[in-house]
Parts: structure tokens; C-alpha cells; sequence
């Protein structure tokens, strides 16, 4: 069992005075995003005092265009879909409240909203993908149903597979969680993406590449096709990353369930205590299990 909080962790010990908290280690640009709230790059862009575009470009040239023979050009000026409002946008505040409603019904605060700058429409949930402060892509969710909405790949050229949910949250150097949705990444919070299903694909591998992690923790739903999708996000990420996984535990399905059960932050503490290296062994033991 792991405390993957200390592993490969940089910075210096501090300690979290709130009733329940302890100490833990982080870096200075950890303190900066915990005391202000922001996205990793939003702190790293405070304390550098500059202009965000021109950061942007240099990190972009450091780690996207790195090792790779077809460097990802950061798309302009992405549309959300009409009629999104920000929570901080109170124009229609009968909307706002539903939305925060059926928010906290999937343990996501008006805080948290905010802080991950998402939207909201008369009947939906819209989440930008954020990339070195930028909106890159969205995925939208009907509040009453399961349906999605997502850019019109063959108009705009943009994927899901393209990109990682949370990536501006990801501090880079240290580890980073991989989860499938987009719930279960804001119940674990930083350093948590979600590749918008079981499999890793497309430029997501690049997308982990840039962030430079010390360790890659696969931590798929707990169900057959989300432990089986191990298999194949195992040998896609071995040669490059060091991988260790995590699962719910038994009778839990998925990260933002074990919240809605057991309270926000159990399923961030669960995966901090219950994270195990994942090696060709493992995971054999894992898929016949399965």
C-alpha cells in the first residue's frame, strides 16, 4: 500500500490547521494555488507576474512540442455552447440555483463551480477543458439525463481524445491520476484528469507526456470493463511512465459515488492510502480476477 502523497512528492511539510487535516507535502506554487484557489497554471502565471498568452507559449514550446514530430497547436478562441453562463454570472438566478442543486447532489460546492470555471445553461452542466488557462474543449451534461454534448468534431477538428479533463490542475513533475469521467476527476481533486472513458487514446498519452509526471496512477471504475481496460492502458503508458493503479473499493462503482456515500473527500483519501504499483504481474492477477 502506498501514500502516493509522498511519492515523488516535492516542497516542504506544512500543516492544514481545518478540524480532520493533517500535514502533507507540497510546493510553494501548491500553497500559492491553495491559498488563492486558482489552476496550477493560474498560480504559476501570479507569481511569475506576467502575461498569461506569452506563459503559455513558453510552456507550451517546453512540453507539448518536446519529443514529439507533430506539436499540438493550442486552439483560439473555442465557443462554448450558447446560452452557458458562469456561476459567477447570477443574471438568472433561478437557472444558477437548479444547476448548483443537482451540483451538490454529485458533492460539487458553489465553491468548487467556481473554482473549476464551470458553466451552466436552463437545463445543462457545461465543463471546459482548460489548458494553460485557455478553454481548449467542453463536454456539456444534461442535469435530467445522461446525455452529452461535445464540440462537433467534424466542424471544429477538436476530439475527446485529444485532451484531459482537469489538465490545468495537474502540477507538473509530480504525480497525476488518470480517472474515466469527469465527476469522478472533481472528487479527487488536483492532479486527478479524466480521459473521458475507460481507454486512454488519441493524444492523451502526449497530453501525460507533458506534465512530466513522476507517476501515472490508472484508477479506472470499478467494473469489469473498467478493470479490463487496464490491459490496454498498461501497455500503451509502460515504456514511458512509471504506472501504479487504484481501485474504488468493493461495492462502490466509482470515485463520485464513494463521495455521494461516504462524504466529500473519501474518495481523495481512499486513493492517497490504497495505491499500488502496477506491474505485468499485477495486472494479470487483476484481469483474472476481473
Amino acid at each position: 500500500m502506498e501514500d502516493i502523497t509522498k511519492k515523488g512528492k516535492k516542497g516542504f511539510w506544512v500543516h492544514d490547521f481545518r478540524p480532520g487535516y493533517e500535514q502533507y507535502n507540497t510546493s510553494f506554487i501548491s500553497f500559492v494555488r491553495k491559498y488563492r484557489n486558482l489552476s496550477y497554471f493560474a498560480a504559476v502565471a501570479e507569481i511569475m507576474g506576467g502575461d498569461r498568452k506569452t506563459l503559455r507559449d513558453e510552456l507550451l514550446t517546453a512540453r507539448l512540442q518536446k519529443d514529439d514530430d507533430e506539436p499540438i497547436v493550442p486552439i483560439e478562441g473555442v465557443k462554448l455552447p450558447s446560452a452557458s453562463l458562469p456561476f459567477s454570472d447570477h443574471s438568472r438566478p433561478m437557472s444558477r440555483q437548479m444547476a448548483l442543486n443537482y451540483l451538490r447532489t454529485r458533492c460539487v460546492s458553489e465553491e468548487l463551480a467556481l473554482k473549476l470555471s464551470l458553466y451552466y445553461t436552463p437545463s445543462t452542466i457545461v465543463f471546459p477543458y482548460i489548458e494553460y488557462g485557455d478553454i481548449v474543449f467542453w463536454q456539456e451534461r444534461e442535469m435530467l439525463s445522461k446525455r452529452f454534448e461535445f464540440p462537433n468534431e467534424a466542424k471544429t477538428g477538436l476530439s475527446k481524445t485529444n485532451y484531459l479533463y482537469n489538465f490545468d490542475n495537474v502540477e507538473p513533475g509530480d504525480f497525476v491520476i488518470v480517472v474515466e469521467s469527469i465527476f469522478n476527476s472533481i472528487s479527487i481533486g488536483d492532479n486527478c484528469t479524466a480521459s473521458g472513458g475507460a481507454i486512454i487514446a488519441g493524444r492523451q498519452p502526449q497530453k501525460l507526456k507533458a506534465l512530466s509526471p513522476s507517476l501515472v496512477v490508472l484508477a479506472p471504475d470499478r467494473d469489469k470493463a473498467g478493470i479490463m481496460s487496464m490491459r490496454k492502458n498498461f501497455f500503451l503508458l509502460q515504456k514511458d511512465f512509471k504506472l501504479a493503479y487504484s481501485l474504488p473499493p468493493v461495492g462502490i462503482k466509482d470515485w463520485n459515488e464513494m463521495d455521494q456515500k461516504d462524504g466529500v473527500g473519501a474518495a481523495r483519501y481512499f486513493v492517497e492510502k490504497n495505491t499500488f504499483d502496477l506491474t505485468l504481474p499485477v495486472l494479470n492477477r487483476l484481469l483474472t480476477a476481473a
